[in-house]
């Protein structure tokens, strides 16, 4: 029983790390595209990547919620505990990328 517990933690942990991964995809793809819509004034893309920032928002609300339950569930604590809380610090920092990058696309 111990053993499968501990897999499943680490299967908890390695899932909001690829959130966090994907986050950071999203985020990269909507500041290209804002920055590519703003030099060539292409509404259409800058449309798509207003659109595209919803997909950050609900990352950002996965990794919240898959962080408050790892912490209810498991009690993590030391280096475990630093890196959920991190993790969470890092989503919300690409989910305001995301919103900057909306923002320069509202401009176009």
């Amino acid at each position: 029983m111990t053993e499968h517990t501990v897999s499943s933690y680490d299967e908890e942990l390695t899932t909001i790390a690829g959130r966090i991964a994907e986050m950071g995809g999203v985020a990269e793809d909507l500041v290209g595209d804002a920055v590519s819509a703003l030099m060539r004034r292409d509404l259409a893309l800058a449309e798509q990547t207003i659109a595209k920032d919803v997909k950050l928002d609900e990352l950002l609300l996965d990794i919240e919620m898959r962080n408050v339950q790892v912490i209810a569930r498991r009690q993590p604590m030391g280096q475990d505990l630093r890196e959920i809380m991190a993790a969470g610090r890092i989503a919300n920092d690409l989910e305001r990328v995301g919103d900057m990058a909306k923002n320069v696309a509202k401009r176009v």
